[in-house]
């Protein structure tokens, strides 16, 4: 068998020049692709379970993560720290499956959480979209709150910050 081989120095050069022009091209338009859609104007959250008919929604824009909010607590007794304070939310109860609307504040951050009542275990849903594209699809089942009010959340935490 002969077979014949080529050089392909001038194709590889092509493909490369290729490549800075695309980089250049990235670099030039201040790397939109990184962030589809450029700085967040609304967002919408959807909610559901097959379990429960109806959840506690809290939605909020003003808040602040808690730097090294420790370990994760398995010890009964022990309450676990919160990774966000919220300093202002709307907290409602709605009824499954449910939309909520969203408009960012200059703040441009978006705290959402849902939960079952106290007393029952249910596999719970979340989805959010930001500015139409989807950015977290959650799915958990959450227990009952235990003797000392502990259980887990649904939560999704958004903030956007520009690239320099």
């Amino acid at each position: 068998m002969v077979t014949a081989s080529r050089r392909w120095g001038g194709c590889t050069r092509a493909v490369s020049a290729a490549y800075v022009a695309a980089l250049l091209l990235l670099v030039a338009t201040g790397c939109d692709w990184l962030r589809p859609g450029g700085p967040p104007e609304d967002a919408t959250i959807y909610v559901s379970s097959q379990d429960v008919d109806e959840a506690t929604l809290i939605v909020a824009s003003d808040f602040d993560a808690v730097p090294d909010p420790g370990p994760v607590c398995d010890e009964p007794g022990i309450p676990c720290p919160e990774p966000f304070r919220l300093r202002r939310a709307d907290t409602v109860l709605v009824d499954l499956p449910h939309t909520h609307d969203f408009k960012f504040t200059s703040a441009q951050r978006l705290y959402a959480v849902v939960f079952p009542d106290p007393s029952v275990g249910a596999w719970m849903s979340m989805r959010v979209e930001i500015n139409g594209n989807e950015r977290f699809n959650g799915f958990l089942e959450i227990g009952p709150e235990d003797e000392d009010g502990n259980r887990e959340r649904l939560q999704y935490a958004y903030f956007f910050t520009e690239l320099r």
